[in-house]
């Protein structure tokens, strides 16, 4: 799978982002997991658990503004 956020259909989409994206904070790619995260946050912005894995993303890279 490629570690680039994906795009489909609006809710296909979200789901992917926001699964591939706690897997790789999972993995400890929180880069990756980012750009995957923020992909589902546009898409679902008050998604509870993309806003959470989003802010611990944001935490664990230093960015404690977003987190």
């Amino acid at each position: 799978m490629s570690n680039h956020p994906m795009s489909d259909s609006p809710a296909d989409d979200f789901e992917r982002n926001l699964y591939r994206g706690g897997e790789l904070i999972a993995a400890g790619q929180l880069d990756d997991a980012r750009g995957f995260l923020e992909r589902a946050h546009e898409l679902r912005p008050a998604d509870a658990k993309t806003r959470s894995l989003l802010g611990v993303t944001y935490f664990k890279l230093g960015m404690y503004d977003l987190a």
